[in-house]
């Protein structure tokens, strides 16, 4: 890939400038405070956009700094590069809220689509960190962070005979993790589901107990209607012998009076009769109400038996039901051993990754240590990284740490850490280089070598720098090269 053009139409203080490059070296030259950074931060935000933060980190992010510095309401830039022999133009709009890209093949006019990832295939598939840790090298950042050797790892993991990088290792792992705590979760929501089920089973099962406690309490209370049965038939006997014994008393001591007296007695026997069988009609409709009493009784008895039943019926259903909610806990989730299975997937990964990287390492210290002989003249011959991508230097008669060199040799050597990995890692397309003030660190020798390299290194370089000696030394050095002054062109 090669840089072509960009068009800055509003971004931080650059407005309206237009800039061409070329292949081989580009120096981009400008006193400080000139724009020469934010030019750096315009190219990489063209390729991977800006991500605004949120909270306090907001006020300070790429977003808020490179704002632009007049009529903030207009963020826009194109830039126009070549891959695989056709040109290619990348318009965005990084106004928040008004996001928008573009991508247009401007050699046959096909229009590419940036979501389905067509910008990120012409990029090689470099990811961003991978970009800002290999071939774009920001103002004091020559030192590689994190993101860098979490990159090296997975392509490590994954390089093999055909020496291309195929599976993001690291990627897979959180994949991976994500996946397993997702797991997780639905088991603990499903275990809880369960749980609260039964708590709710159990209330509804204590209920019923007690409900069919109370209706065997009033079964029993039935039977003292029984007794009270027994009384009326013992009352109603009485009143009938009663009834007979008063008759037969007057009848029998109606024989010693005169005659005159009978009707007296008659009507005694009548009345005696009459209240006797007033008793007995009185005991009769009581007998009636009582068998109706009774009747009810025993419907009421016939319908609590049913209700109890049912309530028996309900009662068993629910302890099954309870029990096999508690076996389902009991019993290993379907989904453990998808859990088990990932976690497997993971340590064979993480297996496979550090015997490869043990492996393989070897590839990122041979180019690296080509590199760093040629910027160091020989001096520094071989580097040793271990399997944390700690780096030993192996000098002509001593091995040494390099923390032990001086400044300008430690960025030398981080210089050809970037330089090797980014030949690793974006091989799928030979992506330019970007070098924002470098080189400060360098004395004129060390300098006269990197730019020996970088001019045989077959990228496209892009030097932005506010000195002159990268000039001077080119033309010493009679290394082609083509210039981009600041000031001549429409900046705040």
């Amino acid at each position: 890939m090669k840089i072509k053009s960009l068009h800055v139409k509003n971004f931080g203080k650059i407005n309206n400038a237009r800039f061409s490059f070329k292949e081989g070296i580009n120096l981009i030259s400008g006193e400080n405070e000139s724009g020469k950074t934010t030019l750096h931060t315009f190219i990489h935000s063209m390729f991977y956009g800006i991500r605004r933060l949120r909270g306090r980190a907001a006020a300070n992010d790429r977003y808020s700094r490179c704002r632009p510095w007049i009529n903030s309401s207009f963020y826009a830039g194109t830039l126009t590069f070549e891959s695989g022999g056709k040109i290619f133009r990348l318009d965005r709009d990084f106004l928040k809220g008004q996001e928008k890209a573009e991508l247009v093949c401007e050699s046959d006019g096909e229009k590419l689509s940036i979501e389905q990832g067509d910008l990120k295939m012409l990029l090689g598939n470099v990811s961003e960190a991978v970009f800002d840790n290999t071939v774009s090298v920001g103002q004091m950042k020559v030192k590689t962070d994190e993101s860098l050797l979490s990159a090296l790892r997975s392509y490590m993991a994954v390089y093999g005979e055909s020496q291309a990088a195929g599976i993001d290792v690291d990627e897979a792992l959180y994949r991976l993790r994500l996946t397993g705590k997702n797991l997780e979760k639905q088991i603990r929501a499903e275990q809880e589901k369960i749980q609260d089920k039964i708590k709710k089973l159990k209330d509804r099962e204590d209920y019923i107990e007690q409900e069919c406690e109370e209706l065997a309490k009033k079964a029993e209370d039935g039977g003292i209607q029984k007794s009270s049965e027994a009384g009326f038939k013992l009352k109603r006997r009485a009143a009938v012998s009663g009834a007979a014994a008063v008759l037969a008393g007057l009848l029998g001591i109606s024989g010693g009076f005169p005659a005159a007296v009978y009707p007296v007695f008659f009507l005694c026997a009548l009345l005696a009769a009459g209240i006797c069988g007033f008793w007995i009609w009185k005991l009769g409709k009581k007998k009636a109400g009582e068998r109706k009493r009774k009747q009810r009784q025993r419907w009421e008895k016939e319908q609590r038996q049913q209700i109890l039943e049912e309530k028996n019926r309900e009662l068993f259903n629910l302890k099954n039901e309870i029990a096999e909610l508690k076996e389902r806990l009991e019993t290993p989730h379907p989904l453990k051993e998808e859990c088990q299975a990932l976690l497997l997937a993971e340590e064979a990964i993480r297996s496979l990754s550090a015997k490869k990287q043990s492996l393989l390492g070897g590839a990122l210290q041979k180019k690296m240590s080509v590199i760093l002989s040629q910027i160091t003249e020989g001096k520094y011959t071989g580097i040793h990284i271990s399997e944390n991508f700690e780096i030993g230097i192996d000098a002509r008669d001593a091995y040494v740490n390099p923390d032990r060199l001086s400044r300008g040799t430690v960025e030398q050597i981080y210089f050809a850490f970037r330089m090797a990995a980014g030949e690793l890692l974006c091989q799928e397309e030979s992506l330019p280089f970007l070098l924002d003030d470098v080189f400060a660190m360098y004395d004129e020798r060390r300098l006269e070598n990197v730019l020996r390299w970088l001019a045989q290194c077959g990228h496209q370089i892009l030097i932005f720098t506010c000195h002159r000696r990268e000039k001077m030394l080119l033309e010493k050095l009679g290394i082609p090269y083509h210039e981009v002054k600041l000031e001549d062109q429409v900046c705040l």
